[in-house]
């Protein structure tokens, strides 16, 4: 079973802003520091343990452009993360119960676990060939839902007496 770490996988945790403050915060871009994702050979069956980690990895504007925090401002966000966002312990883990792949798409059920709440989850993703060589090509497969943390009895963030705070769905993003 082909296996996916940081080093050739990637997996993105997308969260917006709201609030009267919503204009002093930043929609962020978050990526997960230890994950392990196995699919088999063929296709029909995929596992992920991810581990409760994230590290800024970009916040952008209202405009849709990226830009670049400071040290500092990386290093508040992500003490936060650590000490009110990830409180639970628990590694997060995805669990396939079907796939079916169709052309360059496929449509992915099956049960994700979150802070000790499993859910039934169904997603889309999609397959780019990313590079072509003289045996075979390389494929890579992405895909991009959203997930409300009240469903997985999370709270989202809130700062200012609530006054600015995380939106409660946010995105996830799987690039393998």
């Amino acid at each position: 079973m082909p296996r996916f770490e940081r080093t050739n996988a990637a997996i993105f945790v997308y969260t917006y802003k709201e609030g009267p403050l919503a204009g002093l915060g930043h929609d962020l871009r978050l990526r997960v520091t230890r994950c392990l994702i196995e699919i088999s050979e063929d296709l029909s069956e995929i596992r992920a343990e991810v581990e409760p980690s994230l590290e800024v990895d970009a916040a952008w504007s209202r405009q849709g452009r990226f830009h670049q925090l400071s040290p500092k401002e990386k290093r508040a966000i992500e003490q936060a993360i650590r000490t009110e966002v990830l409180v639970f312990r628990e590694p997060i883990s995805f669990a396939s119960s079907s796939i079916l792949i169709e052309g360059g798409s496929a449509r992915i059920e099956g049960t994700l676990t979150l802070a000790g709440v499993t859910s039934s989850i169904a997603l889309s993703a999609q397959k780019e060939v990313a590079a072509q060589g003289l045996e075979r090509s390389l494929d890579r497969w992405q895909a991009r839902f959203p997930l409300l943390l009240t469903d997985f009895g999370l709270r989202p963030y809130r700062a200012a007496l609530g006054a600015l705070r995380v939106k409660n769905q946010i995105e996830i993003e799987v690039k393998v």
